[in-house]
């Protein structure tokens, strides 16, 4: 393909829509050229669209619906934070009955837990909760500076 070929092309498609256009507008028969007769459907279709216009009050109907929806994510967050409370409860009152047995576990010696497999996992253990309180973090921000 030449460098000049593709001007060319350019112009004919540009000369066939706008012939296209001007048979619809005066209404002329079809043309025998089916690009012509491609754009005139297109015309046609632009001219008549065959979807519904957005119906009066359409904007207002999707903010009710936005505001509706965000008070039901109110009663979630607070179901959310009532849960987690009762779990902490629950977790603190299961700790209270077992301190007997958690007693035991913190007699052990020291030289258990100064052991090479507990250091290096002490550093990991510190990535993880990092990873655990960060990640909240970023969500909290994230939806805070978007107001």
């Amino acid at each position: 393909m030449s460098r000049t070929a593709q001007p060319q092309n350019a112009d004919w498609e540009w000369e066939a829509q706008e012939r296209a256009c001007h048979e619809e507008r005066v209404g002329a028969a079809p043309n025998s050229d089916p690009r012509v007769a491609h754009y005139r459907a297109v015309v046609r279709m632009l001219r008549d669209p065959a979807i519904d216009p957005i119906p009066h009050g359409f904007a207002a109907t999707i903010l009710a619906e936005i505001d509706r929806l965000r008070s039901d994510d109110r009663f979630e967050s607070w179901l959310q934070r009532g849960l987690v409370g009762v779990f902490a409860c629950v977790s603190i009152a299961t700790l209270l009955r077992f301190s007997d047995l958690i007693s035991h576990f913190a007699s052990l010696p020291a030289a258990m837990l100064d052991s090479a497999a507990v250091r290096s996992a002490i550093p990991w253990s510190a990535v993880a909760i990092a990873c655990l309180g960060i990640s909240p973090l970023v969500d909290f921000w994230r939806r805070h500076s978007a107001r």
